[in-house]
């Protein structure tokens, strides 16, 4: 494991707090006897954690969360996140940042955080702390955050832009509680079903899962089905084009935000749907370059790194483009990987990674692909990803 930075501490009459980074994630702990640490809350990825208490008792934090962009020099940007914990628990986590740090600031050290005697919390950060003399000064911002009147809110949802923003924020690893933040869409249409990968107890599974989307094709978020398994995979009892009425916890697993979670045994934990009837007019897919899929990362909706534009995980999308590598994954399914061209880097290749088990597409072959959205880690960062919709969906147009 590899920390990142100065952990930060704060006393109060519950005991000690401490938030540390590891591994590029942001952990708080607490000792409510200054000896035995015995809660451990993860709260996000980042680095550079702060620490102060209010005069209510409130823990305060502030840390540095990668945008998934660099600068002109191909240092990675970061925003500044604060998140509160009181007696209901952590809050959500909001953006600390005036109007000329919102794409990104070099941050190399933490921050200063301070709180006044009337509950008003300070925090001061550097921007490129190697390059003081910039015009900029020592300081990118200042930041006044009035606690005093916050009020509760209620992440209990309806819609798909509220499932993928809103509620418990964690890896699926690393719950091991039901979270509390419930969202329930109701008539939602199924874009796409299929399996991803994810590593339990260092074994490679397959998941299944099924995606849904507003009709606007603004939002959408994926569905865990079942649990993660050796083949074969159970039926998913939703198809593309159905309409389903969903309610689980909202979770991030493999770097996408889902609903629901797996436990470390790899047991899907909180999800229930049903199909609720069919769509009158089936949503289409977005069409859009290798390059730009997966968009931007947007708050707590990761997109990949370096990647631009508006964060589409999760979208039914359509991609045309040339593979340029093909590969067997973890569980012997087959991958390519496509690109149109923008040259975009996508782990050992460039493009976009496609899932295509059954294809017969060559490297040279011109494809089109429709499928969803999605990012997986890789390295340090996160690629593009293309899960298609079904079997069908991954089509040669012209042979190399």
């Amino acid at each position: 494991v590899q920390g990142t930075g100065a952990g930060a501490i704060a006393v109060t009459g519950s005991g000690v707090h401490v938030a540390y980074s590891l591994n590029g994630e942001v952990w708080y702990s607490r000792s409510p006897d200054g000896n035995t640490f015995g809660e451990r809350n993860w709260l996000g990825f980042g680095t550079f954690p702060s620490l102060a208490a209010d005069p209510s008792g409130r823990i305060h934090c502030i840390f540095f969360k990668p945008t998934g962009s660099t600068n002109e020099n191909g240092v990675s940007l970061v925003v500044p996140i604060h998140m509160f914990k009181d007696s209901d628990g952590w809050s959500f986590p909001s953006a600390v940042c005036s109007a000329s740090c919102t794409s990104g600031i070099w941050a190399q050290e933490p921050g200063n955080i301070t709180v006044d005697s009337n509950g008003g919390l300070h925090f001061a950060w550097s921007n490129n702390p190697h390059d003081r003399g910039t015009q900029q000064g020592q300081f990118q911002g200042y930041y006044w955050i009035d606690y005093h009147t916050t009020t509760s809110v209620t992440p209990e949802g309806g819609s798909v832009v509220q499932a993928k923003l809103w509620g418990d924020d964690a890896p699926a690893q690393y719950l091991g509680y039901s979270p509390s933040k419930i969202v329930n869409l109701a008539s939602a249409e199924v874009t796409a079903t299929g399996t991803f990968k994810t590593q339990i107890q260092s074994q490679w599974k397959s998941v299944p899962y099924f995606c849904v989307q507003q009709e606007d094709r603004v939002s959408a978020i994926k569905v865990i089905a079942g649990n993660a398994q050796d083949s074969p995979l159970p039926q998913i009892s939703v198809a593309p084009g159905d309409l389903a009425n969903v309610s689980g916890p909202i979770a991030t697993t493999n770097g996408e935000r889902t609903i629901g979670f797996l436990n470390q045994s790899g047991i899907v934990q909180g999800v229930s749907y049903a199909k609720s009837g069919t769509a009158s007019n089936p949503i289409r897919p977005l069409f859009m370059s290798t390059a730009a899929v997966g968009g931007a990362t947007v708050s707590w909706a990761i997109g990949p790194t370096g990647g631009v534009g508006s964060n589409n995980v999760g979208l039914l999308v359509a991609i045309v483009g040339r593979v340029v590598m093909t590969a067997t994954d973890e569980r012997g399914v087959r991958v390519l990987y496509v690109d149109d061209g923008s040259n975009a880097p996508c782990g050992p290749a460039t493009g976009c990674k496609v899932y295509a088990p059954g294809s017969t597409a060559q490297v040279g072959d011109l494809v089109k692909v429709v499928g969803v959205s999605s990012v997986e880690p890789y390295g340090q960062g996160y690629i593009r990803v293309v899960m298609p919709r079904d079997a069908n969906a991954v089509s040669v147009i012209v042979g190399g």
